[in-house]
């Protein structure tokens, strides 16, 4: 695999990601025309994360944002 790019709710994640996918076997190219070619893929991940989570930083500015607007309501 050449071009690994990951997207993701956390840098941890993103991070970790990366290693596992790095160590997959090398894979055979794909062909066209007999001749190898590169060919994207995309592969989903899930992650089950147990114990303590902190919010990310979209959450938190969702959170406050909500908070705010109650509070003006009072």
């Amino acid at each position: 695999m050449d071009k690994i790019r990951v997207r993701g709710p956390r840098k941890k994640l993103e991070e970790e990601t990366k290693r596992v996918l790095e160590l997959i076997p090398r894979m055979i190219p794909g062909k066209q025309k007999g001749e190898p070619v590169g060919v994207l893929y995309s592969l989903p991940i899930s992650f089950k994360i147990e114990g303590n989570i902190t919010e990310t930083p979209k959450e938190k500015r969702k959170r406050l944002k909500a908070e705010k607007k109650a509070k003006k309501k009072n």
